[in-house]
Protein backbone atom coordinates (compact mmCIF):
# COMPACT_ATOMS: atom_id res chain seq x y z
CA UNK A 1 0.00 0.00 0.00
CA UNK A 2 1.67 3.23 -1.18
CA UNK A 3 1.67 6.26 1.09
CA UNK A 4 1.52 9.92 0.02
CA UNK A 5 4.41 11.85 1.46
CA UNK A 6 3.72 14.97 3.48
CA UNK A 7 5.69 16.94 0.96
CA UNK A 8 3.22 15.89 -1.72
CA UNK A 9 0.34 16.94 0.45
CA UNK A 10 1.82 20.35 1.14
CA UNK A 11 2.71 20.96 -2.47
CA UNK A 12 -0.38 22.40 -4.08
CA UNK A 13 0.65 21.12 -7.46
CA UNK A 14 0.46 17.52 -6.30
CA UNK A 15 -2.37 17.63 -3.79
CA UNK A 16 -4.83 16.48 -6.42
CA UNK A 17 -7.24 19.40 -6.02
CA UNK A 18 -10.23 19.36 -8.29
CA UNK A 19 -9.47 21.45 -11.36
CA UNK A 20 -13.05 22.43 -12.12
CA UNK A 21 -13.45 23.87 -15.61
CA UNK A 22 -14.96 27.25 -16.33
CA UNK A 23 -18.45 25.77 -16.59
CA UNK A 24 -17.94 24.59 -12.96
CA UNK A 25 -20.33 21.67 -13.35
CA UNK A 26 -18.88 19.69 -16.22
CA UNK A 27 -15.68 18.42 -17.71
CA UNK A 28 -13.13 15.97 -16.42
CA UNK A 29 -11.38 16.24 -13.06
CA UNK A 30 -7.77 15.37 -12.28
CA UNK A 31 -7.39 13.68 -8.90
CA UNK A 32 -4.70 11.91 -6.96
CA UNK A 33 -5.71 8.55 -5.54
CA UNK A 34 -6.25 8.43 -1.81
CA UNK A 35 -4.46 5.64 0.01
CA UNK A 36 -7.58 4.41 1.81
CA UNK A 37 -10.09 2.12 0.10
CA UNK A 38 -9.05 3.36 -3.33
CA UNK A 39 -10.77 6.76 -2.83
CA UNK A 40 -9.43 10.10 -4.02
CA UNK A 41 -8.95 12.90 -1.57
CA UNK A 42 -11.67 14.80 -3.43
CA UNK A 43 -14.13 11.97 -2.90
CA UNK A 44 -13.37 12.00 0.80
CA UNK A 45 -13.70 15.79 0.97
CA UNK A 46 -17.04 15.59 -0.81
CA UNK A 47 -18.06 12.96 1.72
CA UNK A 48 -17.13 15.38 4.53
CA UNK A 49 -19.41 18.03 3.00
CA UNK A 50 -22.27 15.54 2.77
CA UNK A 51 -21.80 14.55 6.42
CA UNK A 52 -21.61 18.20 7.50
CA UNK A 53 -24.73 19.10 5.53
CA UNK A 54 -26.65 16.18 7.04
CA UNK A 55 -25.54 17.01 10.58
CA UNK A 56 -26.60 20.68 10.23
CA UNK A 57 -29.79 20.01 8.31
CA UNK A 58 -31.96 21.96 10.80
CA UNK A 59 -29.77 25.08 11.09
CA UNK A 60 -30.70 26.73 7.79
CA UNK A 61 -34.47 25.96 7.96
CA UNK A 62 -34.50 27.46 11.46
CA UNK A 63 -32.82 30.62 10.13
CA UNK A 64 -35.32 30.72 7.25
CA UNK A 65 -38.24 30.46 9.67
CA UNK A 66 -36.76 33.30 11.72
CA UNK A 67 -36.42 35.43 8.59
CA UNK A 68 -39.94 34.59 7.45
CA UNK A 69 -41.37 35.57 10.84
CA UNK A 70 -39.67 38.96 10.60
CA UNK A 71 -40.84 39.37 6.96
CA UNK A 72 -44.48 39.10 8.06
CA UNK A 73 -44.12 42.63 9.44
CA UNK A 74 -43.68 44.11 5.97
CA UNK A 75 -45.04 41.56 3.52
CA UNK A 76 -48.09 39.38 3.00
CA UNK A 77 -48.46 35.91 4.42
CA UNK A 78 -48.76 34.43 0.90
CA UNK A 79 -45.46 35.92 -0.26
CA UNK A 80 -43.68 34.77 2.87
CA UNK A 81 -45.19 31.28 2.54
CA UNK A 82 -44.08 31.01 -1.10
CA UNK A 83 -40.54 32.10 -0.25
CA UNK A 84 -40.31 29.80 2.78
CA UNK A 85 -41.65 26.87 0.71
CA UNK A 86 -38.91 27.48 -1.87
CA UNK A 87 -36.27 27.39 0.86
CA UNK A 88 -37.67 24.12 2.27
CA UNK A 89 -37.92 22.53 -1.18
CA UNK A 90 -34.29 23.42 -2.04
CA UNK A 91 -33.17 22.19 1.38
CA UNK A 92 -35.12 18.95 0.90
CA UNK A 93 -33.61 18.35 -2.54
CA UNK A 94 -30.13 18.79 -1.12
CA UNK A 95 -30.78 16.44 1.81
CA UNK A 96 -32.18 13.78 -0.57
CA UNK A 97 -29.05 14.07 -2.72
CA UNK A 98 -26.86 13.75 0.38
CA UNK A 99 -28.76 10.66 1.51
CA UNK A 100 -28.47 9.05 -1.96
CA UNK A 101 -24.76 9.83 -2.04
CA UNK A 102 -24.22 8.13 1.31
CA UNK A 103 -26.07 5.03 0.12
CA UNK A 104 -23.70 4.49 -2.82
CA UNK A 105 -20.45 2.57 -2.65
CA UNK A 106 -17.79 5.29 -2.12
CA UNK A 107 -15.37 3.42 -4.37
CA UNK A 108 -17.84 3.54 -7.27
CA UNK A 109 -18.92 7.16 -6.90
CA UNK A 110 -18.65 9.29 -10.06
CA UNK A 111 -17.13 12.42 -8.56
CA UNK A 112 -17.90 14.66 -11.57
CA UNK A 113 -21.56 13.65 -11.58
CA UNK A 114 -22.09 13.93 -7.84
CA UNK A 115 -20.01 17.10 -7.55
CA UNK A 116 -22.17 18.69 -10.25
CA UNK A 117 -25.41 17.53 -8.62
CA UNK A 118 -24.53 18.81 -5.18
CA UNK A 119 -23.10 22.08 -6.53
CA UNK A 120 -26.27 22.59 -8.59
CA UNK A 121 -28.46 21.98 -5.55
CA UNK A 122 -26.30 24.43 -3.57
CA UNK A 123 -26.69 27.01 -6.36
CA UNK A 124 -30.47 26.57 -6.30
CA UNK A 125 -30.44 26.95 -2.52
CA UNK A 126 -28.37 30.17 -2.84
CA UNK A 127 -30.76 31.58 -5.47
CA UNK A 128 -33.71 30.84 -3.19
CA UNK A 129 -32.08 32.93 -0.46
CA UNK A 130 -31.15 35.64 -3.00
CA UNK A 131 -34.84 35.99 -3.92
CA UNK A 132 -35.30 37.49 -0.46
CA UNK A 133 -33.76 40.73 -1.72
CA UNK A 134 -35.99 40.88 -4.77
CA UNK A 135 -39.27 39.76 -3.20
CA UNK A 136 -39.23 41.76 0.05
CA UNK A 137 -36.89 44.69 -0.77
CA UNK A 138 -38.64 47.97 0.18
CA UNK A 139 -36.71 51.09 -0.98
CA UNK A 140 -38.46 53.18 1.67
CA UNK A 141 -37.67 50.92 4.64
CA UNK A 142 -34.01 51.15 5.68
CA UNK A 143 -34.43 48.88 8.71
CA UNK A 144 -35.97 46.12 6.56
CA UNK A 145 -33.20 46.32 3.94
CA UNK A 146 -30.42 46.37 6.51
CA UNK A 147 -31.98 43.39 8.29
CA UNK A 148 -32.18 41.38 5.04
CA UNK A 149 -28.61 42.20 4.04
CA UNK A 150 -27.33 41.25 7.51
CA UNK A 151 -29.32 38.01 7.39
CA UNK A 152 -27.88 37.10 3.98
CA UNK A 153 -24.34 37.84 5.22
CA UNK A 154 -25.01 35.40 8.08
CA UNK A 155 -26.38 32.86 5.57
CA UNK A 156 -23.21 33.26 3.48
CA UNK A 157 -21.04 32.69 6.55
CA UNK A 158 -22.97 29.56 7.54
CA UNK A 159 -22.84 28.10 4.02
CA UNK A 160 -19.10 28.80 3.83
CA UNK A 161 -18.57 26.88 7.08
CA UNK A 162 -20.80 23.96 6.03
CA UNK A 163 -19.18 23.50 2.60
CA UNK A 164 -15.65 24.48 3.60
CA UNK A 165 -14.24 21.10 2.53
CA UNK A 166 -15.27 21.42 -1.14
CA UNK A 167 -14.48 24.70 -2.94
CA UNK A 168 -16.77 24.26 -6.00
CA UNK A 169 -19.78 23.98 -3.68
CA UNK A 170 -18.58 27.02 -1.72
CA UNK A 171 -18.56 29.14 -4.87
CA UNK A 172 -21.92 27.80 -6.00
CA UNK A 173 -23.55 28.51 -2.62
CA UNK A 174 -22.09 31.90 -1.67
CA UNK A 175 -21.04 33.83 -4.78
CA UNK A 176 -24.68 34.35 -6.00
CA UNK A 177 -25.71 35.69 -2.57
CA UNK A 178 -22.72 38.04 -2.38
CA UNK A 179 -23.35 39.30 -5.94
CA UNK A 180 -27.02 39.89 -5.14
CA UNK A 181 -26.12 41.88 -2.01
CA UNK A 182 -23.57 43.98 -3.94
CA UNK A 183 -26.06 44.60 -6.77
CA UNK A 184 -28.92 45.72 -4.54
CA UNK A 185 -26.69 47.82 -2.30
CA UNK A 186 -25.00 49.46 -5.31
CA UNK A 187 -28.38 50.32 -6.79
CA UNK A 188 -29.41 51.89 -3.47
CA UNK A 189 -26.41 54.22 -3.81
CA UNK A 190 -26.34 55.27 -0.17
CA UNK A 191 -23.07 55.13 1.83
CA UNK A 192 -24.58 52.74 4.38
CA UNK A 193 -25.49 50.21 1.71
CA UNK A 194 -22.20 50.64 -0.10
CA UNK A 195 -20.48 49.88 3.18
CA UNK A 196 -22.68 46.80 3.63
CA UNK A 197 -21.78 45.69 0.08
CA UNK A 198 -18.13 46.05 0.97
CA UNK A 199 -18.66 44.05 4.15
CA UNK A 200 -20.37 41.28 2.14
CA UNK A 201 -17.43 41.13 -0.28
CA UNK A 202 -14.89 41.09 2.56
CA UNK A 203 -16.84 38.34 4.36
CA UNK A 204 -16.88 36.31 1.14
CA UNK A 205 -13.14 36.73 0.60
CA UNK A 206 -12.30 36.05 4.24
CA UNK A 207 -14.35 32.90 4.47
CA UNK A 208 -13.12 31.64 1.10
CA UNK A 209 -9.54 31.97 2.33
CA UNK A 210 -10.55 30.33 5.62
CA UNK A 211 -12.25 27.53 3.70
CA UNK A 212 -9.09 26.97 1.65
CA UNK A 213 -7.09 26.60 4.85
CA UNK A 214 -9.68 24.26 6.30
CA UNK A 215 -9.60 22.22 3.11
CA UNK A 216 -5.80 22.09 3.16
CA UNK A 217 -5.93 20.97 6.79
CA UNK A 218 -8.44 18.30 5.83
CA UNK A 219 -6.15 17.12 3.04
CA UNK A 220 -3.24 16.90 5.44
CA UNK A 221 -5.44 14.99 7.88
CA UNK A 222 -6.44 12.55 5.15
CA UNK A 223 -2.80 12.11 4.16
CA UNK A 224 -1.79 11.47 7.78
CA UNK A 225 -4.67 9.05 8.16
CA UNK A 226 -3.67 7.29 4.97
CA UNK A 227 -0.13 6.97 6.31
CA UNK A 228 -1.44 5.65 9.61
CA UNK A 229 -3.68 3.13 7.82
CA UNK A 230 -0.77 2.05 5.67
CA UNK A 231 1.45 1.61 8.72
CA UNK A 232 -1.28 -0.34 10.51
CA UNK A 233 -1.78 -2.54 7.46
CA UNK A 234 1.97 -3.09 7.21
CA UNK A 235 2.11 -3.90 10.92
CA UNK A 236 -0.73 -6.39 10.53
CA UNK A 237 1.07 -8.02 7.61
CA UNK A 238 4.28 -8.16 9.65
CA UNK A 239 2.39 -9.67 12.58
CA UNK A 240 0.79 -12.22 10.27
CA UNK A 241 4.21 -13.12 8.83
CA UNK A 242 5.66 -13.30 12.35
CA UNK A 243 2.80 -15.53 13.54
CA UNK A 244 3.25 -17.78 10.54
CA UNK A 245 7.01 -17.95 11.15
CA UNK A 246 6.37 -18.77 14.82
CA UNK A 247 3.93 -21.53 13.87
CA UNK A 248 6.44 -22.96 11.42
CA UNK A 249 9.21 -22.75 14.02
CA UNK A 250 7.03 -24.54 16.56
CA UNK A 251 6.12 -27.16 13.97
CA UNK A 252 9.78 -27.61 13.03
CA UNK A 253 10.77 -27.84 16.70
CA UNK A 254 8.11 -30.48 17.32
CA UNK A 255 9.17 -32.33 14.19
CA UNK A 256 12.81 -32.17 15.34
CA UNK A 257 11.86 -33.46 18.77
CA UNK A 258 9.84 -36.33 17.32
CA UNK A 259 12.64 -37.14 14.87
CA UNK A 260 15.32 -37.18 17.57
CA UNK A 261 13.18 -39.30 19.87
CA UNK A 262 12.37 -41.79 17.10
CA UNK A 263 15.94 -42.03 15.82
CA UNK A 264 17.34 -42.32 19.36
CA UNK A 265 14.97 -45.17 20.18
CA UNK A 266 15.81 -46.91 16.91
CA UNK A 267 19.55 -46.53 17.53
CA UNK A 268 19.51 -47.76 21.11
CA UNK A 269 18.26 -51.25 20.25
CA UNK A 270 21.11 -52.27 17.88
CA UNK A 271 23.60 -50.29 19.97
CA UNK A 272 22.82 -52.35 23.08
CA UNK A 273 23.56 -55.46 21.03
CA UNK A 274 26.88 -53.96 19.83
CA UNK A 275 27.85 -53.07 23.42
CA UNK A 276 26.83 -56.50 24.73
CA UNK A 277 28.70 -58.49 22.09
CA UNK A 278 31.78 -56.25 22.29
CA UNK A 279 31.86 -56.78 26.07
CA UNK A 280 31.68 -60.57 25.56
CA UNK A 281 34.53 -60.32 23.09
CA UNK A 282 36.53 -57.99 25.32
CA UNK A 283 36.21 -60.29 28.32
CA UNK A 284 36.90 -63.37 26.10
CA UNK A 285 33.87 -65.14 27.57
CA UNK A 286 33.70 -67.53 24.61
CA UNK A 287 37.39 -68.24 24.52
CA UNK A 288 40.72 -66.54 24.07
CA UNK A 289 41.38 -64.49 20.93
CA UNK A 290 43.82 -65.94 18.46
CA UNK A 291 45.11 -62.42 17.76
CA UNK A 292 45.92 -60.14 20.73
CA UNK A 293 44.94 -56.98 18.88
CA UNK A 294 41.32 -58.28 18.69
CA UNK A 295 41.07 -57.80 22.42
CA UNK A 296 42.04 -54.13 22.04
CA UNK A 297 39.61 -53.72 19.13
CA UNK A 298 36.81 -55.20 21.23
CA UNK A 299 37.62 -52.79 24.08
CA UNK A 300 37.57 -49.85 21.65
CA UNK A 301 34.21 -50.96 20.22
CA UNK A 302 32.78 -51.32 23.72
CA UNK A 303 34.10 -47.91 24.79
CA UNK A 304 32.82 -46.14 21.67
CA UNK A 305 29.42 -47.88 21.94
CA UNK A 306 29.08 -46.90 25.60
CA UNK A 307 29.94 -43.30 24.78
CA UNK A 308 27.47 -43.26 21.89
CA UNK A 309 24.75 -44.74 24.10
CA UNK A 310 25.38 -41.98 26.63
CA UNK A 311 24.95 -39.35 23.90
CA UNK A 312 21.72 -40.96 22.73
CA UNK A 313 20.40 -41.05 26.29
CA UNK A 314 21.24 -37.35 26.65
CA UNK A 315 19.38 -36.54 23.43
CA UNK A 316 16.36 -38.52 24.61
CA UNK A 317 16.33 -36.76 27.96
CA UNK A 318 16.71 -33.39 26.25
CA UNK A 319 13.83 -34.03 23.84
CA UNK A 320 11.63 -35.12 26.74
CA UNK A 321 12.45 -31.93 28.62
CA UNK A 322 11.76 -29.78 25.56
CA UNK A 323 8.43 -31.53 24.97
CA UNK A 324 7.51 -31.31 28.69
CA UNK A 325 7.20 -35.09 28.79
CA UNK A 326 9.84 -35.83 31.41
CA UNK A 327 8.02 -37.36 34.36
CA UNK A 328 9.48 -36.98 37.85
CA UNK A 329 8.95 -39.70 40.45
CA UNK A 330 9.36 -37.86 43.73
CA UNK A 331 10.35 -39.88 46.76
CA UNK A 332 12.50 -39.39 49.88
CA UNK A 333 16.10 -39.99 48.81
CA UNK A 334 19.49 -39.80 50.50
CA UNK A 335 21.28 -37.29 48.34
CA UNK A 336 24.62 -37.88 50.08
CA UNK A 337 24.46 -41.55 49.16
CA UNK A 338 23.70 -40.66 45.52
CA UNK A 339 26.60 -38.20 45.51
CA UNK A 340 29.00 -40.91 46.77
CA UNK A 341 27.81 -43.27 44.05
CA UNK A 342 28.39 -40.61 41.41
CA UNK A 343 31.87 -39.89 42.78
CA UNK A 344 32.62 -43.61 42.50
CA UNK A 345 31.39 -43.73 38.89
CA UNK A 346 33.64 -40.88 37.72
CA UNK A 347 36.62 -41.72 39.96
CA UNK A 348 38.36 -43.74 37.24
CA UNK A 349 38.05 -40.86 34.78
CA UNK A 350 39.43 -38.47 37.39
CA UNK A 351 42.35 -40.78 38.10
CA UNK A 352 43.21 -40.85 34.41
CA UNK A 353 43.59 -37.06 34.55
CA UNK A 354 45.37 -37.11 37.90
CA UNK A 355 42.54 -35.09 39.44
CA UNK A 356 41.52 -34.89 43.09
CA UNK A 357 37.84 -35.61 43.76
CA UNK A 358 36.38 -34.43 47.04
CA UNK A 359 32.88 -34.77 48.56
CA UNK A 360 31.75 -32.44 51.37
CA UNK A 361 28.45 -33.16 53.13
CA UNK A 362 26.96 -32.34 56.56
CA UNK A 363 27.10 -35.07 59.19
CA UNK A 364 23.33 -35.10 59.50
CA UNK A 365 21.67 -34.62 56.12
CA UNK A 366 17.91 -35.25 55.85
CA UNK A 367 16.20 -37.16 53.11
CA UNK A 368 15.07 -35.01 50.22
CA UNK A 369 11.89 -35.27 48.12
CA UNK A 370 13.24 -35.62 44.60
CA UNK A 371 13.55 -37.94 41.63
CA UNK A 372 16.52 -40.25 42.31
CA UNK A 373 17.36 -40.88 38.67
CA UNK A 374 17.20 -37.14 37.88
CA UNK A 375 19.39 -36.21 40.87
CA UNK A 376 21.92 -38.84 39.89
CA UNK A 377 21.98 -37.52 36.35
CA UNK A 378 22.44 -33.96 37.63
CA UNK A 379 25.43 -34.97 39.76
CA UNK A 380 27.00 -37.11 37.02
CA UNK A 381 26.62 -34.40 34.37
CA UNK A 382 28.16 -31.74 36.61
CA UNK A 383 31.03 -34.00 37.72
CA UNK A 384 31.72 -35.18 34.18
CA UNK A 385 31.79 -31.61 32.90
CA UNK A 386 34.14 -30.52 35.69
CA UNK A 387 36.51 -33.45 35.10
CA UNK A 388 36.43 -32.92 31.35
CA UNK A 389 37.53 -29.27 31.54
CA UNK A 390 39.96 -29.47 34.46
CA UNK A 391 43.66 -29.79 33.53
CA UNK A 392 45.86 -32.52 34.97
CA UNK A 393 46.56 -32.13 38.67
CA UNK A 394 43.44 -30.08 39.28
CA UNK A 395 40.73 -30.48 41.86
CA UNK A 396 36.93 -31.09 41.67
CA UNK A 397 34.78 -30.63 44.79
CA UNK A 398 31.14 -31.64 45.25
CA UNK A 399 29.50 -29.91 48.21
CA UNK A 400 26.03 -30.54 49.66
CA UNK A 401 24.57 -28.13 52.20
CA UNK A 402 21.36 -26.78 53.68
CA UNK A 403 21.02 -22.98 53.56
CA UNK A 404 19.55 -20.83 56.32
CA UNK A 405 16.43 -20.43 54.19
CA UNK A 406 15.90 -24.18 54.32
CA UNK A 407 16.85 -24.93 50.74
CA UNK A 408 19.17 -27.74 49.65
CA UNK A 409 22.26 -26.78 47.69
CA UNK A 410 24.49 -28.99 45.58
CA UNK A 411 27.56 -27.30 44.15
CA UNK A 412 30.35 -28.66 41.95
CA UNK A 413 33.51 -26.56 41.88
CA UNK A 414 36.57 -27.18 39.72
CA UNK A 415 39.89 -25.55 38.98
CA UNK A 416 39.48 -25.90 35.24
CA UNK A 417 39.63 -23.61 32.23
CA UNK A 418 36.50 -21.66 33.20
CA UNK A 419 33.90 -19.94 31.05
CA UNK A 420 33.85 -16.32 29.92
CA UNK A 421 31.00 -14.43 31.59
CA UNK A 422 29.43 -13.46 28.26
CA UNK A 423 29.44 -17.12 27.15
CA UNK A 424 27.50 -18.47 30.16
CA UNK A 425 24.07 -17.97 28.48
CA UNK A 426 25.42 -19.77 25.41
CA UNK A 427 26.46 -22.91 27.31
CA UNK A 428 22.95 -23.13 28.77
CA UNK A 429 21.39 -23.38 25.30
CA UNK A 430 20.89 -26.67 23.51
CA UNK A 431 24.14 -27.84 21.86
CA UNK A 432 25.87 -24.66 23.06
CA UNK A 433 29.55 -24.78 24.02
CA UNK A 434 32.10 -22.22 25.09
CA UNK A 435 34.96 -21.15 22.86
CA UNK A 436 37.43 -22.81 25.27
CA UNK A 437 35.80 -26.20 24.77
CA UNK A 438 36.16 -25.81 21.01
CA UNK A 439 39.78 -24.79 21.36
CA UNK A 440 40.49 -27.88 23.48
CA UNK A 441 38.43 -30.07 21.11
CA UNK A 442 36.64 -31.69 24.03
CA UNK A 443 34.14 -34.42 23.29
CA UNK A 444 30.44 -33.80 23.86
CA UNK A 445 27.50 -32.17 22.09
CA UNK A 446 26.66 -29.47 24.61
CA UNK A 447 23.58 -30.99 26.25
CA UNK A 448 24.91 -31.63 29.76
CA UNK A 449 24.19 -28.25 31.35
CA UNK A 450 20.86 -27.66 29.51
CA UNK A 451 19.66 -31.06 30.79
CA UNK A 452 20.77 -30.21 34.33
CA UNK A 453 19.00 -26.86 34.13
CA UNK A 454 15.83 -28.52 32.84
CA UNK A 455 15.81 -31.18 35.55
CA UNK A 456 16.41 -28.62 38.29
CA UNK A 457 13.55 -26.46 36.98
CA UNK A 458 11.27 -29.50 37.00
CA UNK A 459 12.00 -29.85 40.71
CA UNK A 460 11.15 -26.16 41.21
CA UNK A 461 14.75 -25.19 41.84
CA UNK A 462 17.31 -23.02 40.06
CA UNK A 463 20.85 -23.27 38.77
CA UNK A 464 23.63 -20.68 38.93
CA UNK A 465 26.99 -20.66 37.21
CA UNK A 466 29.93 -18.70 38.57
CA UNK A 467 33.03 -18.83 36.43
CA UNK A 468 36.16 -17.00 35.37
CA UNK A 469 38.45 -17.88 32.51
CA UNK A 470 41.42 -19.97 33.73
CA UNK A 471 40.17 -19.70 37.32
CA UNK A 472 37.62 -22.51 37.42
CA UNK A 473 33.86 -22.86 37.47
CA UNK A 474 31.28 -23.39 40.19
CA UNK A 475 27.79 -24.65 39.35
CA UNK A 476 25.30 -24.31 42.20
CA UNK A 477 22.04 -26.25 42.20
CA UNK A 478 19.44 -25.09 44.70
CA UNK A 479 16.41 -27.28 45.38
CA UNK A 480 13.33 -25.55 46.80
CA UNK A 481 12.43 -25.43 50.48
CA UNK A 482 9.58 -27.86 49.93
CA UNK A 483 12.11 -30.55 48.99
CA UNK A 484 13.39 -30.70 52.56
CA UNK A 485 10.80 -32.26 54.92
CA UNK A 486 9.60 -29.85 57.62
CA UNK A 487 10.15 -32.32 60.45
CA UNK A 488 13.79 -33.00 59.66
CA UNK A 489 16.40 -32.24 62.33
CA UNK A 490 18.30 -29.93 60.02
CA UNK A 491 15.21 -27.83 59.31
CA UNK A 492 14.34 -27.71 63.00
CA UNK A 493 17.86 -26.53 63.88
CA UNK A 494 17.75 -23.85 61.17
CA UNK A 495 14.32 -22.66 62.31
CA UNK A 496 15.59 -22.40 65.87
Amino acid sequence: MAVTSIGEVQNKKTTGRASWPKSMFGGRLGFVKSRKNGLTHEQELLGLFVAQQSNLSLAMPALAVLMATAALMWSSVVSVAYWLSTIFICQGIQLILCRNYRMEDPRKVDLVKWGSRLASSELGYALAWCSLLFVFWDPANDVQRAFMVATLIVVTSVRLVVSAHFLPIIFAGTVPITLAIVLKCALAGQPLYLAMAGIAVLVELYFVQLAKRIQQTARDMLAYRAQKDALIAELERSNAISDEARRRAEHNANSKTRFLATVSHELRTPLNAVIGFSEIMKEEMLGNHQVDSYREYSADIHSAGTYLLGLINEILDHTKLEANKYQLHLEPIEIAKIAKECIGLVQLKADEGNLTLKLITPTRLPRVMADERAVKQICLNLLSNAIKFTPEGGRVTLTISITRLGTLQVSVRDTGIGIAEEEIPEVLTSFGQSSKSFDMAKEGVGLGLPIVDGLVRLHGGRMQIRSKVNAGTEVVIEFPEKSVPKGSPIRSAIAA
